[in-house]
């Protein structure tokens, strides 16, 4: 039976109650901090996720893992600095530490909850990453004191030119047609062999 969805966010709400306090070293910088933090929890449309995004210090996803990260992309692509796990398929985002965005230090790998499958080509498939709280702490207080010294800001918009410079459609589409060129070569490479 399925849980109800705002019932999955008061409980998500409750948790960020207990662990956002201990972001923070003393009572005027919580304040600071907490007022700066939103949970938002209804759909929005593209154009209004572009106005989120662009008034944003930052967009962090701590998550245990992802296959992509779409919204990582789109905060990047308008210059808006990230902070994310250092595991999975976020790391094809941010490279780099302090390059294109920051990155959550891990702590272990266990076994995912709820996996719908393995696949037998990558073993991460089923490990989650447990993520270091301080690191989290640490990134996020990093961007509060650089947001007004442009430090946060040119590591956004080194972010942005390595999005576009990598994602944008027009570079995806030349890549898929050049690897598909590639595999079509490689098919008829087999077959002239299984001919001879």
């Amino acid at each position: 039976m399925a849980r109800n969805k705002d019932a999955i966010w008061q409980e998500v709400l409750r948790e960020m109650d207990k662990i956002l306090p201990s972001l923070v070293d003393n009572q005027q910088n919580k304040q600071l901090f907490l007022s700066r933090i939103h949970v938002l929890s209804q759909q929005y449309t593209m154009n209004e996720m572009a106005s989120l995004y662009a008034c944003m210090d930052a967009y962090v996803q701590a998550s245990h893992g992802e296959g992509f990260g779409l919204p990582v992309l789109e905060s990047m692509a308008i210059g808006v600095p990230v902070i994310v796990t250092n595991w999975s398929g976020l790391t094809d985002l941010v490279t780099e530490h302090g390059q294109f965005g920051l990155l959550i230090n891990i702590t272990g790998l266990e076994k995912a909850k709820n996996t719908p499958g393995k696949a037998d080509f990558d073993e991460s498939f089923d490990k989650w990453a447990s993520i270091d709280v301080k690191s989290l702490q640490k990134n996020m207080r990093w961007i509060v004191e650089n947001n007004d010294n442009g430090k946060a800001k040119a590591m956004g918009l080194r972010g942005k030119d390595f999005v576009w410079k990598h994602f944008h459609p027009h570079n995806i589409s030349a890549k898929i047609v050049q690897r598909m060129k590639e595999m079509i070569f490689m098919r008829d490479m087999v077959q002239s062999f299984q001919l001879n």
